[in-house]
């Protein structure tokens, strides 16, 4: 549930507005314009609320494809298309949660902590650069390159929501 309060603050222009995530005490602070509109305050809450929920999604999803991956080495094959279209479905989502992100930036708000912002950058580039550094091999060794990355980007989903206060 994402919650907001309209503060009057010493700046006799500016109303100071806290949005908070009450389901995990994330806590972002910005001062805007004293006239918004409630359209605008319902398309934050919902950019809000697509963003944690993606990320929530990102997180189990990027967990699955690690584990995914290692059961593969472990069971002796190598990479194939499944799991290529799996990493790309991934790689979709963490765009899409980096542009919504990026829209809230936009908008004025800003992460507890701007590492935030840092794992969400190695989390996008994490599968291409491993695609660009293991092109053309479908070997048993890339399989696990393949499945430890997947598990550093769940780490990097998991500290992303850590320093943003929602663990």
């Amino acid at each position: 549930m994402v919650g907001f309060a309209i503060v009057r603050g010493a700046d006799e222009g500016l109303v100071h507005r806290a949005a908070w995530h009450c389901r995990f005490g994330a806590f972002v602070y910005t001062a805007l314009p004293q006239r918004e509109s409630n359209t605008r305050r319902l398309t934050v809450q919902t950019l809000i609320f697509l963003h944690d929920r993606l990320a929530t999604t990102m997180t189990l999803y990027t967990l699955f494809l690690g584990v995914w991956g290692l059961y593969k080495y472990v069971r002796g094959e190598g990479l194939d298309g499944n799991y290529l279209g799996a990493v790309i479905v991934a790689e979709v989502l963490i765009l899409v949660q980096a542009l919504l992100g990026f829209a809230l930036f936009g908008g004025g708000l800003r992460p507890a902590r701007l590492v935030h912002i840092l794992y969400g950058i190695m989390a996008v580039i994490s599968f291409p650069a491993t695609y660009a550094y293991t092109r053309g091999d479908d070997s048993r060794r890339v399989m696990l390159i393949w499945g430890l990355v997947g598990l550093f980007v769940f780490g990097l989903a998991v500290r992303a929501q850590m320093v943003q206060g929602a663990l």
